[in-house]
């Protein structure tokens, strides 16, 4: 097996310590299709459940589109329903790998805890 780079057990270890077994994957394209996080929280004993393709090219649109400063309403309604659909079917936080994206995704009021790649989490109940 592959050896797991420290920050990812750091990860690991906090979603599993917080209890979630069913966690919803996001980042750029690659972090979310790759092994890199997937294979650990698998691992881990987490169910690990990523948005589909076209999804995922979306989502690294918007990450883009956040770091200009450009991401439109629509395109937050959209993942909002998106990751509301994932939520109501079992998801107990969001994994969020990319910095632009958590930052974003914390002022949402998804009712959800937001994980980041460090671990820490962001509770997003207001």
């Amino acid at each position: 097996m592959d050896k797991v780079q420290p920050e990812i057990e750091t990860l690991c270890t906090k979603i599993k310590d917080e209890g979630y077994r069913r966690v919803i994957l996001l980042g750029t394209p690659a972090q979310m299709s790759g092994s890199r996080y997937r294979k650990p929280l698998a691992a881990s004993g987490v169910l690990v459940l990523v948005p589909g393709e076209k999804d995922r090219e979306l989502i690294g649109e918007a990450i883009a589109k956040i770091t200009q400063g450009k991401l439109e309403r629509q395109t937050r309604v959209w993942m909002k329903d998106m990751l509301n659909h994932g939520i109501s079917h079992g998801a107990e936080a969001l994994v969020v790998t990319d910095e632009c994206l958590l930052r974003e995704m914390t002022q949402w009021k998804l009712g959800i805890p937001l994980v980041g790649a460090d671990g820490k989490v962001e509770e997003t109940f207001v």
